[in-house]
């Protein structure tokens, strides 16, 4: 795909800082010609594609939008009281996304646990699929687990053994390249429950999809079966958070600074 005013052989027509030769690669990137200042002509991948690129991710992705753009740079250890733990777990978190491709040639994901609400596991979970997204260019889908279990009981309806209604919103969830599912282990553990996430995640290992997961319970503590928790395990690397509510802090923070806007 080449530029429609210039060609390479023509660099020497191009305006210093124009694109040209332009040629899209493999996964939707682009590639172009920059000439600089000393006519010399340098090869670039288009930061505005990639950025477009994540931004259509993002949105089809099912991310909470307060998680836009986070970055595991950003996650704050010193929020935390117990901070050796907590930079435990974002240096686990970097060398994730930086070896992903290794890791999901195996299939391997994560498994983020804190027995406390607020501790961040969203928000680093959000952040590590940020950073997929944006750096290996993949496709992520984020569900929560109680309302996705709930919604496929709505579209099965009362007849569960209907596979057509099953298999539009289940075999997605199979099939997606990333699946995080958020606060495994939340809300009624019924039979039905059980089975699904059995069949959900064994199914995902069969394939060697890569699955993420944050959870209040440590493993030992989910009311699944055993053939569940050992796929889980095997499938999981586990990355462990203090149980320490920090949201409150930053509620606390960000309502001072609002209150402050209120004196000026």
């Amino acid at each position: 795909m080449g530029n429609r005013w210039y060609s390479y052989d023509e660099y020497n027509e191009v305006p210093v800082g124009i694109r040209f030769n332009i040629r899209k690669l493999l996964e939707g990137s682009i590639q172009y010609e920059l000439k600089n200042e000393h006519g010399k002509v340098y090869t670039f991948i288009g930061n505005e594609d990639k950025k477009q690129m994540y931004d259509t991710k993002f949105t089809s992705s099912g991310i909470p939008g307060v998680f836009r753009d986070k970055a595991i740079a950003t996650f704050n250890p010193t929020l935390y009281q117990e901070q050796i733990l907590s930079k435990e777990a974002i240096s686990r978190a970097k060398g994730y996304v930086k070896k992903f491709q290794e890791f999901a040639a195996e299939g391997m994901g994560l498994y983020i646990y804190s027995k406390s609400e607020g501790s961040g596991k969203t928000h680093l979970i959000s952040a590590i699929a940020n950073e997929l997204m944006a750096r290996h260019n993949v496709s992520v889908k984020f569900v929560r687990a109680v309302n996705f279990f709930s919604e496929m009981k709505r579209n099965i309806g009362s007849d569960k053994s209907d596979p057509y209604v099953r298999s539009n919103l289940f075999e997605s969830t199979i099939q997606a390249s990333v699946l995080i599912i958020d606060d495994l282990g939340a809300g009624s553990q019924s039979t039905y429950v059980s089975d699904l996430i059995y069949e959900l995640i064994s199914k995902r290992a069969q394939s060697n999809k890569v699955t993420l997961f944050t959870s209040k319970r440590a493993f030992s503590d989910l009311q699944y079966d055993n053939s569940t928790l050992m796929l889980i395990q095997q499938k999981c690397l586990s990355i462990t958070l203090p149980n320490e509510n920090i949201a409150k802090v930053l509620i606390k923070d960000n309502n001072r600074k609002y209150e402050d806007m209120l004196k000026a």
